[in-house]
């Protein structure tokens, strides 16, 4: 099961100090931690402390969440579980980077929190609203109105 952490918004306390940041340009956030196994996300925030990585602190402003995120494709013998049972927060205003090793499930996770795939089981919402449920109209102005994405 891959976990995946989202990171707080920066300030200029949690400066890189490998990095040289010249005349404006804004500080980069901590480096990546190492991942304890291949199918791990890892994380990196210069102020996320939660217990559970992937989830933010109680009460924090949150724009996006997943509560026990699966999907599955294939069946039988061909079943491949691309994410089983993610628990992930994404805070508001935030910079979030989904990091990990090819076929650990990033894109996978990306495309279900926007709604361009259907996850197999748990909970997804966007600015408090289910989207499990909505159908394509409703998926669309979801993501014309709540959601942006950069792939590498």
């Amino acid at each position: 099961m891959g976990r995946y952490a989202a990171a707080q918004p920066t300030d200029a306390t949690s400066e890189n100090p490998n990095r040289d940041h010249g005349a404006g340009s804004p500080p980069e956030p901590a480096a990546p931690s190492s991942t304890d196994s291949a199918d791990e996300v890892v994380t990196w925030s210069g102020t996320h402390d939660s217990a559970s990585p992937g989830l933010l602190p109680e009460g924090a402003d949150c724009v996006a969440t997943a509560r026990g995120l699966s999907k599955i494709y294939g069946e039988g013998s061909t079943e491949v579980v691309a994410l089983g049972g993610v628990d992930v927060d994404f805070a508001r205003g935030g910079f979030t980077a989904i990091m990990g090793p090819s076929g650990s499930g990033k894109s996978t996770l990306m495309h279900t929190m926007a709604g361009l795939d259907r996850a197999t089981a748990g909970d997804i919402r966007v600015d408090g609203m289910q989207i499990s449920e909505m159908n394509q109209r409703q998926l669309t102005r979801v993501r014309r109105d709540h959601i942006g994405f950069v792939f590498q």
